[in-house]
């Protein structure tokens, strides 16, 4: 869905919290440039997810999952239900 360029923009800038000028310079581009990218991947992938609504599943997901666990009477359910979080956290 996202160019290389954008998604290489996405990735400095939320991944390893770089300022726009440090993307712009490891690109060798502008400044300009690269919040331009930086916003068109945005809406990209905020149109996306009203499309597909990952994240409203997700956090749908992870509320039945704690709903288990506090009603699960065997240890083996919890340390099972556990584990699920862990996943949907990680």
């Amino acid at each position: 869905m996202l160019t290389d360029r954008q998604r290489d923009v996405i990735e400095q800038y939320y991944e390893f919290d770089l300022s726009l000028g440090e993307i712009a310079e490891n690109l060798s581009v502008t400044r300009q440039a690269v919040h331009c990218a930086l916003r068109q991947a945005e809406a990209l992938l905020e149109n996306c997810e009203d499309k597909l609504g990952f994240v409203r599943k997700f956090d749908e997901l992870e509320k039945a999952v704690d709903e288990c666990s506090a009603f699960a009477e065997s240890g083996d359910m919890k340390k099972k239900l556990a584990q699920i979080s862990e996943i949907l956290r990680s």
